[in-house]
Order: C-alpha cells, then structure tokens, then sequence
C-alpha cells in the first residue's frame, strides 16, 4: 500500500513481527515500547488493518465503523494462549495496526515524563 509513511504505525501488544524481523536481522538492537492512550484511535485520519499495514492488499480501515472487525478478545481478554486455535488467533491480531497520520501528540504517550 502507499502512503504508509505519511503515518505513525502502532500496534496493539508490545509484540509485532516486523518489529521481531528487524530485531533478528541487527536493524534493531533495543526495542523501547512506547504505552499510548487507546483514546489515539478517536483522533481525525486515524485508520487501522487487520494486518501488516505494508502487505501489497492491504485496505486501511476507518476504525469508528471497523474496530469490530478485529479480534479484540485475544488481545484485551484473559485467554489461554496455550490453547492453539487461540495461538492462531493471538498471531494474526499481532498483526493488527493502528495508523495516526503524522506523529503521535504527547498527551498521548503514557509512559514518558513530560
């Protein structure tokens, strides 16, 4: 998809495969997790996928009529994530990106002092 880099990408956990990827390949050393405000999604030109927002079919969603689209029980829910269908369904909500256009406003980030 273009335009991806007119966005800030977040994700739902503190997990995400193209983070793992790079970490693996020495692109990047120290992974810091920023803890961002979930009010981030009600922000103007937000959008989210159901996936890795730069896989080629890719359809950026608007999250104020899609967000139900995602399986938010595996990532918000005490599951058994030894169970392997939800293992299965926990590896595909990594995927899942929220993107904010441009930057991400302070007031947002809980876990900086500021």
């Amino acid at each position: 998809m273009f335009g991806m880099d007119a966005y800030v990408h977040l994700c739902f956990m503190n997990d995400h495969p193209m983070e793992y990827k790079a970490r693996n390949e020495g692109r990047v050393q120290n992974t810091v997790w920023l803890r961002i405000d979930p009010a981030i999604i009600k922000q103007a030109g937000v959008r989210i996928t159901n996936g890795v927002s730069n896989r080629s079919d890719m359809v950026t969603m608007d999250p104020s009529t899609q967000i139900d689209t995602l399986d938010l029980e595996v990532i918000y829910q005490g599951t058994d994530w030894k169970d392997p269908e939800i293992k299965k369904r926990r590896i595909e909500a990594k995927k899942y990106e929220i993107l904010v256009p441009d930057s991400v406003p302070l007031q947002f980030i809980r876990n900086i002092d500021g």
